[in-house]
């Protein structure tokens, strides 16, 4: 929810409605979010403990994605969400019982009391989760969640507003520079090739009367290689009926052996793109 008034002609209330909150990654193929195949592969993922930033612009659905792809996490699993505004309820859904849900607090009027995602990134590592969720990483958290995903917190998601995977990495960079990071630009990437498994990239498009979401690319995340950048390998690209996601690329052999030990099948990856008849086990 937010108000705003003094600075309008007169006051202006808007409500944030949620119409998804108990949504799974097959209710999300149902609402044609996305196909079984890359719900599929999305599930393998998660079971497989990859860590997966959710991108996409302003409404896109990035928000209802990481809410579907955290109903893969197994029920017996300790699970931080942290969040500016309260809005992934995993705590309040039967699907999983050891939930800590952190919500963030604005300074008083005095300019005090405040408590930051950095803060609560920080203090939910020391309840020993299994998993942190990010709702939507917007300033210098991005440091101590891309570190979280890399020492012992695999699995971990969060999402960012990007408009494309590849400006993922500039939003990242802007973020930690903007913080007061003192790293070097290639240490940044160097840091995020090594933390992040994988980007999904959601869009939305107005088809009439109606707002379509769906997810659009799929790119797994790698160390920088010949750049300063991260290498990427784009698995799923925007192929599909009206620029959905598709299988596209292999994955590498790291990715592809905690796919198969969490049950999928690589046999689409050689298949000709935008063939989506692919096997899953």
């Amino acid at each position: 929810m937010t108000a705003t008034m003094s600075v309008t002609p007169r006051p202006c209330l808007s409500l944030r409605r949620h119409g998804q909150l108990d949504i799974t990654l097959s209710g999300l193929v149902n609402l044609g979010t996305l196909d079984q195949v890359t719900a599929a592969f999305l599930a393998a993922a998660v079971r497989g403990r990859c860590n997966i930033i959710v991108t996409g612009g302003v409404n896109a659905g990035k928000t209802t994605l990481l809410r579907a792809l955290a109903s893969e996490i197994h029920p017996g699993e300790r699970i931080a969400t942290l969040e500016s505004e309260r809005e992934l309820y995993l705590h309040d859904r039967d699907r999983h019982a050891d939930v800590i849900a952190l919500e963030a607090r604005e300074a008083n009027s005095e300019g005090s009391g405040a408590v930051s995602l950095h803060d609560l990134i920080a203090h939910a590592l020391r309840h020993n989760p299994q998993r942190i969720i990010v709702g939507e990483v917007r300033r210098s958290e991005i440091l101590p969640m891309l570190e979280a995903m890399n020492s012992g917190q695999e699995g971990s998601m969060c999402t960012l507003h990007a408009n494309s995977p590849a400006e993922a990495f500039d939003r990242i960079l802007i973020l930690g520079l903007r913080g007061g990071l003192a790293l070097a630009e290639r240490a940044i990437h160097i840091l995020v090739g090594m933390a992040v498994d994988l980007i999904v990239h959601v869009r939305k498009r107005y088809d009439g009367h109606k707002t379509v979401r769906f997810v659009s690319e799929i790119v797994e995340v790698m160390p920088p290689g010949d750049t300063d950048r991260p290498a990427v390998n784009r698995l799923f690209l925007p192929e599909g009926p009206g620029g959905r996601a598709v299988a596209a690329h292999t994955p590498s052999s790291r990715m592809l052996a905690r796919l198969e030990a969490a049950g999928f099948s690589p046999v689409p990856f050689d298949e000709r793109p935008g063939d989506n008849t692919w096997a899953w086990q």
